[in-house]
């Protein structure tokens, strides 16, 4: 590896470069997956914030200022842009559950959620098991 500050090679990661004295952090290492779940709910949130601060700003612009002849068409434009936006955010909440919906549908339950069930049906379990598991499957070789 090399010191990406001063340049110099053999240098050993998650250490500090012997010739500067900087951080040399190891960038093969495999960062954790996140979830999609974690985006999901992360999306949920931030669309819903969104669109609430958009309405109530786009309402406070119109609260304080008014609407009449008086009003500046930059409150209109602003106001219009702000609605605009959280329009966009009620789609974008929209679709994400739907594509919650989707996964949740997708995804095998949690081992811990799962009914417990036995190895055999109970039709198998009345059978009985044969003395190996080659047992009625190979035919007898002949001689020619």
């Amino acid at each position: 590896m090399f010191c990406p500050k001063c340049g110099t090679p053999d240098q050993s990661a998650l250490s500090y470069c012997r010739s500067c004295g900087t951080y040399l952090p190891d960038l093969t290492a495999a960062k954790p997956e996140i979830p999609a779940d974690h985006h999901i709910k992360a999306n949920f949130v931030l669309s819903a914030m969104t669109f609430v601060a958009c309405f109530a700003m786009s309402a406070a612009l119109f609260a304080v200022f008014g609407v009449g002849e008086g009003t500046h068409f930059l409150i209109y434009l602003t106001a219009g842009l702000l609605i605009a936006v959280g329009c966009w955010n009620v789609q974008t909440f929209w679709r994400t559950a739907l594509l919650r919906k989707q996964i949740n549908k997708l995804t095998p339950p949690r081992l811990e959620e799962r009914e417990p069930r036995s190895l055999a049906s109970p039709a198998e379990s009345e059978m009985p098991v044969p003395a190996s598991v080659v047992d009625r499957t190979t035919r007898r070789l002949e001689r020619r």
